[in-house]
């Protein structure tokens, strides 16, 4: 295990907590800042939720991610500023909403107005909420549940067809004190990635995957520093507003008051792991929760529907959303093949499916697949790969925004967090976790050099 007394070290040294983009992209700025990195993930690999898997033969993301219009230029720096590419490919693509045994087009309002599942009354409520949205301000959400805003906005009927499933199978009763401020955001986000006179949503991929960019971070950091992968930090020592101590199951690691231990791990999961944090730290921590995540993807010898995002507005089904990711980036990646994302998020106390063997989540989940479309079959499946996260999303609640914790506790002087969490009210994704990971460097850089002053 490392320590910090060596007696070759000839570099100020930092430490980061997570091997996620986030945690990356902090270590990405402190070598560019002349630090030597320590960095510990818990995973065999780096990636985090945008780690990398291997089905049937090919190179896919263990959980799909994909672009948004206007999100792009932190990804494109990350890669061209580590030399691993970066070209961003764009495309428009179909998107649907399955609700009550009928797939209906929902990405552009001709689509919605020709619909035979809406009445006239919400056609004419479809198109109040497209001006409502463009014209309220973030700032007037504050402290509004998005149940409450969501109904106000598109109107009762509309909320209990197109959003209440949703929110049910994503945040179970969590959806009872979800924020507005979060939805609006993400409702901005979807229509930012829609063009002009392009019936779709507009959506990017990086053409060479993220695993160039894992690859060549990992060679920078391992120049003057160590990658600690598999290594899951068990204590965070805390002693005279100064973490002391970085404990793993391979040893102890002496921090000194001098050096940055940046973490960029899910809130639950630092709550945790500090050990002696003042009482009002800890109990702030322990506010946040996150839902975990269970995707099942599959390469198919054909492709399941023209739609890329397919939304289920059925709050019994086993999962929430259907990906035919290769709509995105093209089969040639996977040989011709079709490669299908089914995802589903639930609450560490609601965790049924999860306890489920791949093979029982594979069988329900292709089960219900056969139920929106009666020709899916599973001898088409090349291959298949069931995927469980924990902590892969934060849990929103009222008034989000003004109970997050700080970036820097001023109790602990040396400790910086950062988090998906942090991201708010924006969506989480790589380009926000870049930027985060980055602003915590620079905000330790700047109190560093006032305090030295």
């Amino acid at each position: 295990m490392e320590n910090n007394l060596d007696s070759n070290r000839k570099k100020a040294r930092a430490y980061v907590l997570g091997g996620g983009v986030m945690g990356l992209g902090a270590a990405d700025q402190l070598l560019r800042a002349g630090y030597e990195v320590i960095l510990f993930e818990a995973d065999k690999k780096l990636g985090g939720l945008a780690g990398m898997t291997i089905l049937g033969g090919f190179q896919i993301e263990k959980h799909y991610h994909f672009v948004y219009w206007g999100d792009e230029k932190n990804i494109q720096n990350f890669f061209i500023t580590n030399g691993a590419g970066g070209t961003i490919n764009w495309r428009t693509l179909k998107n649907a909403l399955w609700y009550q045994g009928k797939l209906q087009s929902i990405d552009n309002p001709v689509a919605i107005l020709l619909s035979s599942m809406f009445k006239v009354t919400d056609k004419i409520n479809f198109i109040k909420a497209f001006f409502k949205i463009h014209l309220t301000k973030k700032k007037d959400l504050a402290g509004i549940r998005a149940i409450d805003w969501l109904k106000k906005t598109f109107s009762s009927r509309l909320y209990h067809i197109l959003w209440e499933p949703l929110l049910n199978m994503k945040f179970q009763e969590d959806k009872e004190t979800l924020a507005a401020d979060w939805i609006f955001t993400r409702l901005k986000y979807h229509t930012a990635s829609k063009r002009p006179f392009n019936f779709g949503l507009t959506f990017g991929f990086i053409t060479d995957t993220y695993q160039p960019l894992f690859e060549k971070i990992t060679e920078r950091i391992t120049q003057q520093g160590r990658v600690h992968t598999g290594t899951p930090v068990k204590r965070i020592q805390i002693e005279n507003g100064y973490v002391t101590a970085i404990k793993t199951p391979t040893g102890l690691c002496v921090v000194e008051p001098t050096e940055p231990v940046l973490s960029c791990v899910p809130l639950p999961i630092l709550s945790q792991i500090l050990s002696g944090a003042p009482q009002a730290v800890s109990k702030m921590l322990a506010l946040y929760q996150m839902l975990d995540v269970i995707d099942i993807c599959f390469l198919a010898d054909r492709s399941i529907s023209p739609y890329f995002w397919i939304n289920i507005g059925d709050d019994q089904a086993p999962f929430t959303v259907v990906i035919e990711f290769s709509r995105l980036t093209g089969t040639e990646r996977f040989g011709g093949k079709h490669l299908i994302y089914l995802s589903r998020y639930h609450k560490k106390t609601n965790n049924e499916q999860a306890e489920r063997s791949d093979e029982a989540i594979k069988d329900i989940y292709f089960q219900y697949l056969k139920k929106i479309f009666p020709c899916f079959n599973e001898k088409s499946v090349i291959a298949w790969q069931v995927t469980k996260s924990q902590n892969a999303a934060p849990s929103f609640f009222e008034d989000y925004i003004h109970n997050l914790p700080p970036r820097h506790f001023s109790e602990i002087e040396n400790l910086y967090i950062g988090s998906a969490s942090h991201i708010y009210p924006l969506d989480r994704g790589t380009g926000n976790s870049i930027r985060i990971g980055a602003d915590l460097v620079q905000r330790y850089i700047q109190e560093t050099t006032v305090r030295n002053q």
